[in-house]
């Protein structure tokens, strides 16, 4: 019978810290520091596939590669939806939007003018920036003949307002200056 070699025998493991003491309390094993040896202890199959990453890790994960595969499906998406909105000045030969659930309220269209960015991926400045998209929605809608109500249009031309009201807010408070100084202190 073999005997058995004192630095492979098992121990308990269920407890990597009873492992790490072992391991550096063995004068055969060289390991620096504590926690090395608990690093080492946790070597295991069970401490390898416990040892997951934070969820804040994953989220960071998931943000980024959604964007990439947006990056990559991008010239497709964009290929794709000019399809259905066929050559500028035509109608077009297939629906892009559900117009009545589009329209249903101006949330969404507010929500959208939010994410619009500069190039530096701050705030966009001037109203005639936000007032741009609302020119384009309403060429949209033109080009499939459709109304939306008028308190679609209101509500509408009331987040433009709110949204160029914030961005020269934020324009005031120094966004997008990036020479050095920033916007004036008006709180007192």
């Amino acid at each position: 019978m073999d005997q058995a070699d004192p630095q492979n025998e098992a121990t308990d493991l269920d407890d990597p810290q009873q492992q790490a003491d072992e391991i550096t309390a063995n004068p055969n094993v060289r390991v620096p520091n504590k926690r090395l040896a608990q690093i080492c202890a946790n070597f295991t199959i069970q401490g390898i596939r416990g040892n997951s990453r934070a969820s804040s890790t994953f989220a960071a994960h998931q943000r980024n590669n959604e964007r990439l595969i947006l990056f990559l499906y991008d010239g497709l998406l964009r290929a794709e939806i000019s399809s259905f909105l066929g050559p500028p000045g035509s109608t077009p030969p297939r629906q892009t939007v559900i117009f009545d659930a589009f329209t249903a309220s101006a949330d969404t269209f507010a929500q959208f003018l939010t994410t619009v960015k500069s190039n530096d991926n701050g705030i966009k400045k001037g109203q005639q920036t936000y007032a741009s998209y609302q020119s384009s929605m309403t060429f949209l809608f033109r080009r499939y003949r459709y109304s939306p109500l008028q308190a679609f249009d209101e509500d509408v031309r009331d987040d433009i307002d709110r949204v160029t009201r914030s961005s020269a807010q934020a324009m005031q408070a120094g966004e997008g200056n990036h020479e050095g100084t920033f916007g004036m202190e008006t709180d007192h």
